[in-house]
């Protein structure tokens, strides 16, 4: 069977190579996507008033009494190591945890922020190093203030005797 191919007259052949040129730019336009994390966050907020019912859906789903008392609970199981730098904070911390987590050192202030792990049942943290009495880094406050139990580890060797 023969095919009868239509003569397009030049006026409707520039139509139609017209036609199929926008068919394909919209086909392959630039997309708005986000081709990486940083492009994400931009778009995002530029989107944010389209997501802001999703976000007011999630609010309303949340039982928010029984998460606080989910996180409350949680905090009474924190342990957390503080000491005088270089006296086996994260030595203990390791041991406890049965894993190398918290990086050791023979130098002072190796642990310059809160380390995190769970533990069964707990939650320990190691802190950096207490340097000067009475002066708290931030980071050893914030520990403190997620503390249940707080276990103060001295080094032994630098006591010095009082007899």
């Amino acid at each position: 069977m023969a095919r009868n191919k239509r003569k397009y007259s030049d006026e409707e052949e520039e139509q139609r190579k017209k036609i199929t040129v926008e068919v394909v730019k919209s086909a392959v336009r630039n997309s708005k996507r986000p081709r990486n994390i940083r492009e994400l966050g931009i778009s995002t907020i530029k989107n944010l008033p389209g997501t802001i019912g999703a976000v007011q859906g999630f609010m309303k789903a949340v039982n928010w009494k029984q998460a606080q008392e989910e996180v409350l609970r949680g905090l009474n199981n924190t342990v957390v190591i503080v000491g005088q730098p270089n006296t086996g904070k994260s030595t203990l911390f390791n041991k406890i945890k049965g894993e190398q987590i918290s990086k050791v050192s023979p130098q002072p202030g190796t642990t310059r922020e809160l380390v995190r792990t769970d533990f069964g049942p707990f939650t320990l943290i190691d802190t950096p190093g207490v340097e000067k009495p009475g002066q708290l880094p931030n980071t050893v406050e914030s520990g403190l203030d997620q503390a249940s139990v707080i276990v103060f580890l001295i080094d032994a060797t630098k006591i010095r005797s009082t007899r």
